[in-house]
């Protein structure tokens, strides 16, 4: 099975409301000023698949147990929603928030909105929750035409058995209905990873069907074979063919492979696999040699590689800060050096056996 590109970016200058409906549509969220699309993600030393998620708000009701929760913080909090406006309280409660996120982080929240740029090209408003005077939870969303979208939900800690995070996604969507918006886009949850399975409180779901490329039900996304499974299965059984021929490898997941995706002709070099399989034994101190599973083509990639140290220095100076990484995962950009493709397993070990 043949699958699109496992991520793309768009890089904007200008966006009107209907525009960012079509994006949302076609399983695109939103990270700073670009609008970027995955189907996998590469989370605490694993790969796996991204399942984006949207509610339709007609006749649409809140659970009970999200509606007690509404009632308990309005009883004793207030709130508002208005247009975004970032202040020293939001800073301060982000980056006490920071610790909670996995991935890259920004290192600001208004970097987290505008990247580079001066001004953003969205229509973002926020939910505010205060006690008294202090301001003790936001979140900040992005308007379109019908839709809008959830993008970030940041509250107090010590506040945390209120359930804020639920309550401003409530907020946002009984503010959608109000307005007479039909679609509610909180981002996405992870197949095989529960980290982000609270936002799936919030009603009965549909899901993005990368394959189609339509919204469908949960029970018909989980019966689906995903890339992120197919590139891992394809390479355990490579790996079968290594052992036989007694050459040492290592599972490494690579968490900057959506550079390779980047449209930018200076990009294009930059490897674009996930998760590979290292040679050590045919590496060297300046050349990495990997073994890809190209999805797109269906095809095996012998990949030879070097660190891109330029890069590296450009990404620890840059907006966004890098978690600690595992001993399974590149903590480097690697760009190719050359490549070879392979449609079936047995040409490419005979290579591997001839220069091991």
């Amino acid at each position: 099975m043949h699958y699109s590109r496992i991520a793309n970016h768009i890089f904007l200058n200008r966006l009107s409301h209907r525009k960012l409906d079509k994006l949302l549509d076609r399983g695109y969220f939103r990270n700073a000023n670009i609008m970027f699309q995955s189907q996998v993600i590469c989370l605490d030393g694993y790969l796996d698949d991204v399942i984006n998620i949207r509610l339709e708000l007609d006749d649409y009701k809140a659970s009970k147990s999200i509606r007690k929760i509404a009632r308990r913080v309005e009883s004793r909090f207030s709130f508002e929603i208005q247009k975004v406006c970032i202040d020293e309280r939001k800073e301060e409660l982000y980056q006490l928030h920071q610790k909670r996120f996995k991935g890259f982080q920004f290192k600001s929240l208004k970097q987290m909105l505008l990247g580079d740029h001066p001004v953003s090209v969205f229509n973002t408003y926020e939910v505010n929750v205060y006690d008294g005077d202090t301001l003790i939870a936001f979140s900040l969303f992005d308007i379109g035409q019908k839709s809008i979208a959830s993008i970030l939900g940041v509250f107090d800690e010590s506040y945390k058995k209120y359930s804020l995070g639920l309550y401003t996604m409530h907020a946002e969507i009984k503010w959608a209905i109000e307005n007479d918006f039909e679609f509610y886009y909180p981002g996405y949850i992870v197949k095989n990873n529960s980290l982000f399975d609270y936002k799936l409180r919030m009603g009965d779901y549909k899901y993005f069907d990368w394959t189609q490329h339509s919204w469908r039900t949960r029970e018909e996304i989980f019966q689906l074979k995903t890339v992120g499974d197919t590139i891992k299965n394809k390479l355990q059984q490579l790996a079968g063919a290594l052992q036989q021929i007694n050459v040492d490898y290592e599972y490494k997941i690579y968490p900057y492979y959506s550079l390779g995706y980047l449209s930018m002709t200076n990009y294009q070099f930059y490897v674009k696999s996930p998760y590979h399989i290292y040679l050590p034994q045919l590496s060297s101190e300046d050349r990495r040699v990997l073994l890809e599973y190209d999805a797109e083509e269906n095809k095996y990639v012998l990949a030879s590689t070097k660190v891109n140290e330029s890069y590296m220095e450009m990404i620890m100076d840059s907006n966004q800060q890098p978690k600690e990484s595992c001993e399974h995962s590149w903590n480097t950009v690697l760009e190719y050096l050359s490549i070879h493709k392979y449609p079936h397993t047995e040409r490419l070990i005979r290579d591997i056996w001839l220069n091991s």
